[in-house]
């Protein structure tokens, strides 16, 4: 019910522009206007609504004004460009002047072009005759004067002046364009491509609507081309058949003044023969009668030639006296059997000497049904070349204005029914992210936006593209769910595995944690800087992260003596503590070689085997130096360096937060990756909290 309120509604609308048109038209008629204002409507429907509802209205208005004006259905082909021109300025710039100035132009060569077209025409066939095909149909009312009033700068300022009165009235009612528009719309079910961008999209090759474009432009022009050469052909066997009906009409009411039996006597007396010059007369009316008809004549058709019996052009050189005997046309001559049998022949066509002529013959019989002579009109077919021109000129005319309708109502199906419906799908799942649950549930908001309701196959895929949309992001987000899970059951495991290891040793405590609280400071401090900034991907933040705990898990293999030893260890004691770091990587190298696509267990690795590297190669377990040491390495041995120097072991008392913060700095480039340091450094505070939040009161009162 909705859709069929604003349906109504915009046909109103459009009836209304339709009116405007006909008001225009009418007043320009009752005072006698030069200017016709029958474009007024169209003008505003186009800039309001677009191609559509301009040209139909436009055209809708030609075929109301043909009931005062026949003509006009053929210059109404000049609105047609001008609503074309004006939905064109609307949708690049609206309403710009230069550009409503231009449609008005183009509208004009179109204008100039239809009425010089028919000017010559009536001028040229008027002068062949009042019976010509424009005057049978228009009267002597059409005038190649009138048609050629029409000056450039008249039509000029008709448009433009339809435009104008449209613009005042926008200014006067600034709140109507856009009411037009939405109601044109709404009626028109044009979807709002802004919703969704879909216009946005670009083809590979060509897009999908100039496809269409051309297949129209290719469909309608080989229509034409069809349509108008059987038309034509129509045409032109429809006016022979009417010539050749008037004269055999003609020829035979000629025969019919003829007495068979003193044709001799006509010939061997000519005038002087008793009512000769009656019937000569008579002849001479019949033909005046029918402008069509050039010749008239009466002949005796033998085996010598043809004995002159009336010849009404005997007063001119070229015409025969009664009796006189003419040789057999050539063009005569393979009829000529059947003339000398005394029957009928079919119309004779000739395009020599005397023009393109056609001759007609009728038998003259007497009583004992013998042929004595035949009675011929010639009819002239030269009108046929001029009314053959206007009509096709017609014709094409015609064709164009009808062919811009139904390629704009084409063209408004396939881009509301087909094109925009496809890109809008494209878009849509273009634009479908699918990183967070919040992106995933935007983009199926999106698809479900489109809101496709086209009835027919393009619907029913856009329906199963909505559900498969629908079913993949719930799929998507129960996945993802999943993996969260799993990602909080592993962080857990390896706190726990770490906590295990870490637990062995008493004085470690909040080892595992604090240093990983650092990693991540340390590297949200990089990221900030830009530090490294190709190689802090989402991937590697999160591992490094996620498996900083487990940097001494090769500690596992070291007795409890030695890490709880509490004085210094000894060299031997030492060696085999180092030995914690290819443990842990033999550890973790087991793991990699026993869980499927475990790529993500590479960083834990790395930190594992090289955190104990040193930047100057001093380190161990392989004496890696500069950027050959893993950067998760890298930033871990600052992060296990640190809460080492702070934190209280069974050998030592930590150092007061600001000596290790110097002892990190000190080491910057010897120790430390220098870059890194600085991150550290520059996340002073950050570092503080953390260090302070996991200390004893009672390190914290001697600090």
């Amino acid at each position: 019910m909705a859709h069929f309120g604003k349906l109504q509604l915009g046909l109103l609308t459009w009836l209304a522009g339709v009116a405007l048109n006909l008001v225009g038209y009418a007043l320009s008629r009752a005072f006698d206007l030069p200017l016709t204002l029958d474009g007024v409507g169209t003008v505003l429907l186009a800039l309001s609504g677009g191609y559509l509802p301009g040209v139909t209205s436009a055209f809708v208005t030609s075929l109301l004004e043909i009931v005062k004006e026949p003509l006009a259905l053929y210059y109404g082909a000049d609105n047609i460009v001008l609503a074309i021109c004006c939905a064109l300025a609307a949708g690049l710039g609206k309403f710009k002047l230069p550009l409503l100035l231009l449609a008005a132009a183009l509208a004009t060569l179109t204008g100039m072009g239809l009425r010089s077209l028919f000017a010559d025409y009536v001028s040229e066939s008027t002068s062949l005759g009042f019976d010509s095909l424009t005057a049978q149909l228009y009267g002597q009312s059409i005038t190649h004067e009138a048609l050629n009033g029409s000056s450039w700068w008249l039509i000029l300022l008709e448009q433009a002046s339809e435009i104008a009165l449209v613009l005042v009235i926008f200014t006067l009612v600034p709140r109507l364009p856009r009411f037009m528009s939405s109601v044109l719309r709404s009626a028109l079910f044009m979807a709002d491509q802004s919703l969704v961008g879909a216009s946005g999209n670009v083809s590979r090759v060509i897009s999908l609507r100039t496809k269409v474009m051309l297949l129209l432009s290719i469909a309608l022009c080989a229509i034409a081309l069809c349509g108008t050469a059987i038309s034509y052909m129509i045409y032109v066997k429809d006016t022979i058949d009417q010539h050749i009906k008037v004269g055999a009409g003609v020829a035979q009411m000629a025969a019919r003044l003829i007495d068979p039996d003193r044709v001799d006597e006509y010939m061997e007396r000519g005038r002087e023969a008793e009512g000769y010059s009656k019937i000569e007369r008579l002849l001479y009316q019949l033909r005046q009668s029918n402008p069509s008809v050039e010749y008239i004549s009466v002949s005796k058709i033998a085996e010598d030639g043809s004995h002159v019996v009336f010849d009404l052009d005997t007063s001119d050189v070229s015409g025969g006296q009664p009796g006189e005997v003419r040789p057999i046309d050539e063009r005569m001559k393979p009829y000529l059997p059947a003339l000398l049998a005394g029957q009928n022949v079919a119309p004779v066509v000739t395009d020599e000497g005397y023009g393109w002529i056609m001759s007609i013959y009728m038998p003259v019989y007497n009583d004992d049904l013998d042929c004595v002579c035949y009675a011929i009109a010639d009819v002239s077919l030269e009108r046929l070349h001029s009314d053959g021109i206007s009509y096709l000129i017609r014709l094409s005319i015609l064709y164009v204005s009808v062919f811009a309708v139904i390629f704009v109502i084409g063209l408004w199906i396939a881009e509301n029914n087909v094109i925009f419906p496809i890109n809008a799908m494209a878009y849509a799942a273009s634009r479908f992210n699918a990183t967070t649950q919040s992106d995933m549930l935007q983009g199926l908001e999106r698809i479900k936006t489109i809101g496709i309701n086209t009835g027919d196959e393009i619907e029913n895929l856009y329906r199963a593209f909505a559900q498969m949309a629908t079913e993949n992001v719930g799929n998507v987000i129960a996945i993802q769910t999943k993996n969260a899970t799993i990602a909080k059951m592993q962080n857990a495991l390896i706190m726990v595995l770490a906590d295990m290891v870490e637990n062995r040793d008493e004085n470690t405590g909040e080892h595992v944690r604090k240093t990983a609280a650092y990693v991540r400071i340390i590297i949200e401090q990089m990221q900030q800087d830009g530090i490294y900034k190709e190689q802090l991907t989402p991937k590697f933040v999160s591992d490094t992260v996620n498996f900083a705990p487990l940097h001494d898990v090769g500690k596992i293999s070291v007795s409890d003596v030695i890490l709880n030893k509490p004085g210094k260890l000894t060299d031997e004691e030492f060696a085999i503590m180092k030995g914690h770091s290819l443990a842990g990587r033999a550890i973790i190298d087991r793991v990699i070689a026993t869980v499927p696509d475990s790529d993500y267990l590479n960083e834990a690795r790395n930190i594992t085997a090289y955190h104990h590297e040193k930047w100057n190669g001093s380190g161990y377990p392989e004496g890696l130096s500069g950027t050959d040491i893993p950067l998760s390495a890298r930033i871990m041995a600052v992060a296990d360096v640190f809460d080492a120097l702070v934190s209280r072991r069974s050998y030592k008392k930590g150092f007061p937060f600001e000596k290790a913060m110097d002892i990190i700095r000190e080491g910057a480039g010897s120790h430390f990756d220098p870059k890194v340091v600085e991150a550290f450094l520059k996340a002073e505070q950050k570092v503080r909290e953390v260090a302070e939040q996991f200390t004893p009161a009672e390190d914290s009162a001697q600090s």
